[in-house]
């Protein structure tokens, strides 16, 4: 009891510091003509000024969360999800295909196309979403729907970042496709999950990751099921091999002490968030965890009383350092590490350089600077 009202008061204060929206709720059913015209129905959840179906959207640039369900579960398991994520600014989708016995492969595309399709509804003008659509976006999914996220981030640069919940594996395989993804990586797996075993699943996926950054987080007792709401079909399968010690409700509080800050950096670009993740990581008892990451800083110095500015920039960022002892190379890299621009300086210049970013996306993006094995890396954010 001490650990959940811990975590539930440190979430209710969370809560109230970012929480400003009711739920609002609307059912739309998207069409792939690259799949023979696919039905591919979303129950969608979206900040509103007032909770019901299909009452008006508030607010901006929001975030887009598709969630994918386990094998012979129904949306309403991810409710939890929803009120979470929603009054935060979070945009969720919770697409209602693949219910009965599954084609993993189409479901991963589902999930893949609800994101392009939710991105779209921002733009149009007859949608109940228009205007409010931010530019990030992420996949999210739970045991067969966690496989199926593997399968829909493979090779997408459509999607900012991805979650899994202890992730199953599937046909074809999503170990298979770690290894095309890129994309900054949250892996979630239960210490006592009997229906994905971590070392069988979550473990072998996190490893074949090809993510800048990526981070795999073992909850101490949690259960296969419990990452969800009550479900009937789920928790019959856990009858012969236990549901894990861990109750339901510390098991939410422990997914939503690191989603929420996750999600909160990558999504929404606040740099105190990804120091309250990793702080969390390193404090909390309740779990194991490993962590691959390009470094945001480090003590190596490569040149002394560097200088961003203006910072946030809109136009143009200039960079300004003292003399440089050594050839560098200067990159800004964006928040999934890959390289946008880069300049080469040699040794003995005074660095001052600026970089035209008006054609950068808003958001996060990091200033690397490199010399041999010496890296020094800076953050600054576009307008």
């Amino acid at each position: 009891m001490k650990l959940l009202s811990t975590l539930l008061l440190n979430l209710l204060f969370i809560s109230s510091l970012w929480s400003q929206f009711q739920i609002g709720t609307t059912d739309i059913t998207f069409t792939d003509p690259a799949r023979s015209n696919r039905s591919i129905p979303v129950e969608i959840h979206y900040p509103a000024m007032s909770t019901g179906t299909d009452v008006a959207a508030t607010g901006s640039n929001h975030p887009i969360i598709v969630v994918g369900h386990g094998f012979l579960m129904g949306v309403d398991a991810y409710l939890h999800i929803v009120d979470s994520l929603v009054p935060l600014g979070y945009i969720v989708g919770l697409v209602d295909t693949e219910t009965g016995f599954p084609d993993h492969a189409a479901f991963g595309e589902d999930l893949a196309y609800a994101v392009t399709s939710l991105q779209q509804e921002g733009s149009n003008s007859g949608s109940i979403l228009s205007g409010v659509v931010g530019t990030t976006s992420a996949i999210m999914g739970h045991s067969m729907g966690g496989g199926a996220s593997f399968l829909a981030a493979e090779n997408n640069t459509n999607i900012t970042c991805m979650v899994s919940f202890a992730a199953a594996e599937t046909t074809p395989s999503a170990i298979s496709a770690a290894t095309s993804i890129i994309v900054p990586t949250l892996v979630l797996a239960g210490s006592e999950d009997c229906i994905t075993p971590p070392a069988d699943n979550q473990l072998l996926m996190y490893n074949d990751l090809a993510s800048d950054c990526k981070t795999y987080i073992d909850i101490t007792g949690a259960g296969h099921c419990k990452f969800a709401t009550s479900n009937f079909t789920c928790e019959l399968g856990e009858i012969t091999c236990g549901s894990g010690s861990l109750s339901r409700e510390d098991q939410h509080a422990m997914i939503f002490k690191y989603l929420i800050p996750f999600y909160n950096y990558y999504l929404k670009n606040d740099a105190a968030a990804w120091a309250s993740f990793n702080g969390n990581l390193t404090n909390d008892t309740g779990i194991t965890y490993q962590q691959n990451c390009l470094p945001i800083s480090t003590e190596q110095i490569v040149v002394e009383n560097v200088r961003l500015f203006p910072n946030p920039a809109s136009h143009v960022l200039e960079i300004n350092g003292e003399v440089i002892s050594e050839n560098v190379q200067l990159a800004i890299l964006n928040i999934h590490g890959q390289k946008i621009s880069e300049i080469n300086l040699n040794a003995g210049q005074k660095l001052q350089h600026t970089f035209n970013i008006h054609t950068l996306s808003s958001g996060l993006y990091f200033i690397r600077i490199q010399a041999n094995d010496k890296l020094q890396t800076f953050k600054f954010i576009k307008d």
